[in-house]
């Protein structure tokens, strides 16, 4: 199980990552993808969340902290509220790759702990420069430099988050998911297929323009390695992929990272 960096052993990792429209939890080592909990952020998200704490407590006769990232102040605080009532130790895993990540960040203002512990965790496996896209409620680009300074990156609304203002902002669109394992489309011959055409392709070559732009201006060279995570990663790759062979899809990296803190 996961090992604290003062190497005690009579402690195990509760990894959250509490995102704008959902929570995922996982228990266990970094390479173990059993136990991944996805809590929707709805009205009985609480209630699950006491579920799963309590399930995991029967799990172990260990302590269990909670190790935690989020950019979600509110429901953060809601969280860290629920661990404590159910004895479990908090930590804020900004405060530890401050302590601990080779990476140097404290330049870029404002940029999200999410953001940096993904490009943490790959530096650890793959040499930089490299970039990643985070393809949640916001899509988020970010970018490592060949001597592991994060350079910042970009902020971009979301698939989720387009489709909901078209819904919100018009009287006639209706609001859409996409469907796993859907063909991608190039046109659309309704409403709902246009929309998806739009908003897929659309984010896909903005995506293909920021990164070339910073390749160009920025790192001054084409990266080795580009990695995609996040809710629509599998939608978005599969056009991201005919532009850049070197695009990797990265399931559930935030989790990851939070377990890598504790084991290297």
């Amino acid at each position: 199980m996961g090992i604290r960096l003062d190497m005690n052993y009579n402690v195990e990792i509760l990894a959250v990552d509490i995102g704008n429209s959902r929570i995922k939890l996982s228990f266990g080592l970094e390479t173990e993808t059993k136990d991944i909990e996805v809590i929707e952020i709805n009205t009985k998200w609480k209630a699950n969340i006491i579920k799963y704490i309590e399930y995991v407590k029967t799990l172990s006769n260990k302590e269990i902290e909670l190790a935690y990232c989020s950019s979600n102040p509110v429901v953060e605080n809601e969280v860290m509220e629920i661990a404590s009532s159910l004895g479990l130790k908090i930590i804020n895993t900004k405060e530890l790759l401050l302590e601990k990540s080779s990476i140097r960040f404290e330049h870029v203002k404002g940029i999200g702990t999410d953001r940096v512990l993904g490009l943490d965790y790959l530096a650890r496996i793959f040499k930089p420069p490299f970039i990643t896209i985070d393809c949640g409620t916001a899509l988020t680009i970010n970018v490592l430099d060949g001597v592991y300074n994060c350079l910042g990156g970009a902020i971009l609304p979301g698939v989720y988050t387009q489709f909901k203002s078209l819904n919100r902002n018009t009287n006639s669109l209706p609001e859409i998911m996409i469907r796993e394992k859907e063909k991608r489309l190039f046109i659309g011959k309704n409403t709902e297929d246009a929309i998806k055409v739009g908003v897929i392709n659309g984010i896909s070559g903005g995506v293909i323009n920021i990164i070339e732009g910073i390749e160009e201006n920025e790192l001054m060279k084409k990266v080795n390695h580009i990695f995609i995570t996040g809710g629509y990663a599998q939608e978005l790759s599969i056009s991201l992929k005919k532009w850049n062979n070197y695009l990797s899809l990265q399931d559930n990296l935030i989790l990851k990272a939070i377990k890598r803190l504790f084991q290297e």
